[in-house]
């Protein structure tokens, strides 16, 4: 088998999606993890939890995905 790399762009028009609206949503998900991910890693560091920090955090995240 010949396997060529693929970048998530050429993934996402492969699975029908146009490539402007492809590549906006791979801005919007990059933008929300710059915004995000160091105000989450900023509460978890903070909050003290008898499972660790993060823990909590990950495992709500992970339920509200799977509410999506």
């Amino acid at each position: 088998m010949n396997y060529e790399p693929m970048n998530l762009s050429q993934l996402l028009e492969q699975v029908g999606l146009l490539s402007q609206v492809a590549l906006m949503l791979l801005m919007v998900e990059t933008l929300l993890a710059v915004a995000l991910e160091p105000i989450m890693g900023g509460l978890s560091d903070r909050a003290p939890h008898w499972m660790g920090t993060r823990f909590p955090f990950i495992s709500s995240a992970l339920s509200s995905c799977r509410l999506c």
